[in-house]
């Protein structure tokens, strides 16, 4: 009597016989796999998403990444068919100003965050630059937010105190065309920004400078000296440990 296993070995071998007359091999190059799925990692995907999409082994994604001659073919092409995210991750320029603009308006962090589902604390690590990418979908859900609501005064007199206290612009400084552009400057129309703005808009661009890969000293070059240098290395601190420094020890 032929057991299970002896039938699926036979039904293997048959199908490798077939492949082979075929001129098809039975395996697929391993570095050939292994450039897709980085390709796929870099554009949003983890191992473990790849593993549920495709039914092969995370054990197994991780052989092939690790330089894995070959794959078998069944595998390799399941793998293979996993097409890269496109525009996966996103700036958060746009959605910090967005963010800031719907306090100023009225509404508070608290309730962003729910809206858009996630965390009040993934949006304070947003806003101080702890955070510099974040999926696309999560910032489309926020822009899709601000256009509901950037015309309509929100609940919250509280929240529009602690915005306007912290130099945060309203939705009447940002054009739509142009809110998540880190070039783009407010319009203010004739009002001159005060000390709270004008430092809120310096930290913003010093963090992209940085997110950009610039160094303090271009940085401060880029400012044409608006600021010292131990500002600007302060906040680049700030930004890379995601550990705020305490001001009444520095200025002590």
């Amino acid at each position: 009597m032929t057991t299970t296993y002896e039938r699926i070995r036979n039904l293997d071998h048959k199908r490798g016989r077939l492949r082979r007359e075929r001129g098809i091999t039975g395996l697929i190059d391993g570095p050939t796999v292994a450039a897709h799925l980085r390709s796929c990692i870099e554009s949003g995907w983890t191992r473990m998403e790849i593993a549920a999409e495709t039914g092969v082994s995370d054990r197994a994604i991780r052989y092939i990444l690790a330089g894995q001659p070959t794959v078998q073919r069944e595998n390799a092409l399941r793998l293979l068919a996993v097409k890269p995210r496109l525009n996966y991750r996103s700036g958060t320029v746009g959605v910090i100003r967005r963010t800031r603009a719907l306090a100023r308006a009225g509404y508070p962090i608290l309730w962003t965050a729910q809206q858009v589902g996630c965390s009040n604390r993934y949006i304070y690590e947003i806003l101080n630059g702890t955070v510099t990418e974040i999926n696309r979908d999560l910032a489309d859900r926020f822009a899709e937010l601000y256009r509901r609501h950037e015309a309509t005064p929100g609940p919250s007199e509280p929240a529009r105190i602690a915005a306007t206290a912290k130099g945060w612009l309203g939705a009447e400084a940002w054009d739509a065309d142009t809110i998540d552009d880190p070039d783009t400057t407010p319009d203010l129309g004739d009002r001159v920004l005060n000390f709270h703005e004008r430092a809120t808009l310096r930290r913003e661009e010093i963090i992209h400078l940085a997110w950009c890969g610039h160094e303090p000293e271009q940085i401060l070059d880029r400012l044409n000296g608006e600021v010292s240098i131990s500002t600007v290395r302060a906040i680049v601190h700030e930004w890379r440990t995601g550990q705020k420094r305490d001001r009444k020890q520095a200025a002590a």
